[in-house]
């Protein structure tokens, strides 16, 4: 008997925390964002951390340590430590970063009556790396969205030497890059058909419009040129795909530094579309029947008179 009620108050122990436990991951929730979206190098950017969650007292035990992991491309950052209840409306919290020669710190307030935490991490001078796929974790079980930092510093456009384009025949992409970059390095701009590389154009900076281009294929053919002004302060790229092929006709973009993307543009075919190739074949197929139905009865006329 005692065996049973030892087994009863087991099973309802379990119960009990699966239902506790399933409840406040079905009410904790992550969000990353910042604001503007883009960043210049070299200036301070700040990320906000935003987790609402269904814990009270300032956390279940009033004095337990919240940790908040910021992490790019993956990599730890920087560890935030929360002092519920004494956050406060403009709060007490301890940052540690994993980058000493990087200078974040962090700023965090706490909401009681919504249950909420927000953790405000600036970067005191953003690098080029940083740039990236940003993410924050809550107590390491929690994970916010991905939220890409972009770099305001560039501006591209893709667009092409006419708007449709003919199988068999030359046609040219141009991406445009707008830049402050001051680091005189070589660079790469990208092209990519419906989202997969096919192209990468080499810059050199030190040798006035030279530039060098590798494909991943061997089927398509492409070469570039390339321009840029006096101050580098924009680049022209263009990638010339020598016979158009059926299946180049489609959306394309370019990317400079694997930072910036430019928009799609979408090589259009210069053919006649199908249904206009069968209306038109209708037509002179109804005018030959019509004339070879004339040739025949003049002919049976001609035989009836003889």
């Amino acid at each position: 008997m005692e065996f049973r009620q030892m087994r009863i108050i087991l099973v309802r122990t379990v119960l009990i925390w699966f239902v506790v436990s399933t409840s406040v991951a079905g009410d904790t929730s992550v969000t990353l964002y910042g604001a503007p979206h883009a960043a210049s190098v070299g200036q301070p950017y700040t990320l906000t951390c935003t987790v609402h969650h269904n814990e009270h007292n300032g956390g279940g035990g009033g004095g337990d340590v919240k940790k908040v992991l910021f992490a790019v491309e993956g990599d730890k950052a920087a560890n935030v430590f929360l002092y519920p209840p004494n956050i406060g409306e403009y709060g007490k919290c301890k940052m540690i970063s994993n980058y000493v020669a990087y200078r974040y710190h962090a700023k965090c307030y706490s909401n009681t009556e919504k249950n909420i935490y927000t953790v405000e991490l600036t970067i005191d001078k953003v690098e080029y790396f940083q740039m990236a796929f940003w993410a924050c974790s809550y107590k390491d079980r929690y994970t916010s969205n991905n939220f890409f930092l972009k770099n305001a510093n560039y501006l591209a456009r893709l667009s092409g030497s006419a708007q449709r384009a003919r199988t068999g025949y030359p046609y040219t992409l141009k991406c445009t890059i707008h830049h402050n970059d001051v680091h005189n390095e070589q660079s790469e701009v990208s092209f990519a058909l419906e989202g997969s590389k096919v192209a990468t154009v080499v810059l050199y900076p030190n040798q006035d419009n030279a530039c060098s281009v590798t494909t991943t294929s061997a089927f398509y053919k492409y070469h570039a040129t390339c321009y840029s002004d006096g101050q580098r302060k924009f680049h022209i790229v263009k990638l010339i795909m020598d016979r158009v092929q059926y299946s180049q006709m489609t959306s394309w973009t370019c990317s400079y530094r694997n930072y910036l993307t430019s928009n799609h543009f979408v090589v259009q075919n210069a053919m006649p579309s199908l249904p206009a190739t069968s209306n038109a074949w209708r037509i002179s197929s109804s005018v030959v029947s019509s004339t070879l139905m004339a040739c025949g009865l003049l002919i049976s006329f001609g035989l009836f008179n003889l």
